[in-house]
């Protein structure tokens, strides 16, 4: 079965190496490691060729060790070869330790974790993961004479109108919540009563209360009013996650009909992670959904043109970004 990453690093090493594994196999990838899956009774030289081979990219834990061994040197080599322009990050560089890097491997832009505390290492290693670009969340502070930045209060960003397959406009979740008329819900003891669209209660019978004012109704039942905005069924999050729902359900037909169980759970794992990534709209990384999109494809064919048709733009952004990872894939299919 295919993994996502192929763990190299010298015997000395191995603490760091095991620590990095468990890292990535914590945040959801899969790994191969020589401390865990070369067992008795299998040929080493083989195992190696194999977990290279089998393995999307590579990761060099790097220190003199690792540098100055002699069979580490063809592991990072073979990650190389794949990839000498770096375009796909087939080879990624982990320094756990200072080492003087020479020749081409001094070249590649490595994750640095050395000297940082546990949480910031963890941290630095899944964000250096990642293909697409590091642009922060929030804007960067106004750098002043003097050079240091003072936090900068955010603006929201404008509401921007999306259009759904049937050339309607709808507003933003935030925006269209505001502009619908709030839900009362009011709770009287025990009993709750929703959706009042007015200001009074006709209740046979009679309540008995002291009223305090300015505040609840107490001495008798404690009277609580809430108010709660509706959820818009066509707000462009809806639209997004019901495209998901639909293009998870046909995925799961195609992926019922592998024969291996692995690769049943190997696609599944990698069809949640397009949606939770997806999910994100805008600010999705396209660089993981086109990854995970092709080792999909990979395993069944089908799976690309059920995308194409399932997630034919129904929302702005992800919807185009998704309908070029397709068109880019069919194109490497058709050129192999």
């Amino acid at each position: 079965m295919p993994k996502d990453f192929f763990v190299s690093y010298n015997s000395k090493d191995k603490e760091w190496a095991e620590w990095v594994a468990w890292q990535l196999e914590e945040a959801g990838y899969t790994t191969v490691i020589q401390a865990w899956d070369f067992r008795p009774g299998g040929n080493f030289v083989l195992d190696m060729q194999r977990a290279a081979e089998e393995a999307e990219r590579t990761i060099a834990v790097l220190s003199q060790n690792y540098l100055d061994a002699m069979y580490t040197q063809p592991e990072w080599a073979a990650a190389f070869a794949q990839d000498p322009t770096g375009a796909k990050k087939t080879l990624l560089p982990v320094r756990v330790q200072e080492c003087n890097l020479k020749g081409m491997l001094s070249q590649i832009v490595y994750i640095d974790l050395v000297g940082k505390p546990e949480a910031e290492a963890r941290e630095l290693l899944l964000a250096g993961l990642k293909t697409g670009r590091a642009k922060p969340g929030a804007a960067p502070g106004f750098p002043s004479s003097g050079g240091s930045t003072a936090p900068r209060p955010q603006t929201p960003k404008p509401t921007f109108p999306v259009e759904t397959a049937w050339g309607e406009q709808y507003l933003s979740p935030e925006a269209r919540a505001a502009a619908l008329p709030p839900v009362r819900n009011t709770q009287i003891g025990g009993v709750n009563f929703s959706g009042i669209s007015g200001s009074s209660i006709n209740i046979g019978g009679s309540i008995s209360a002291n009223v305090t004012a300015g505040g609840d109704i107490v001495g008798g039942d404690k009277i609580t009013t809430t108010y709660t905005a509706p959820a818009d069924p066509n707000s462009p999050q809806a639209v997004l996650e019901a495209a998901l729902a639909r293009w998870r359900t046909e995925l799961n037909a195609i992926i019922a009909k592998l024969d291996d169980a692995d690769d049943k759970e190997y696609a599944a794992k990698n069809a949640a992670k397009v949606v939770e990534e997806a999910k994100k709209g805008p600010a999705a990384d396209a660089g993981q959904i086109e990854g995970f999109l092709k080792k999909l494809g990979n395993m069944a064919p089908d799976i690309i043109e059920v995308t194409a048709k399932t997630l034919q733009n129904p929302f702005a952004g992800v919807g185009l970004v998704l309908e070029k990872i397709n068109d880019r894939i069919k194109l490497e299919r058709a050129n192999r």
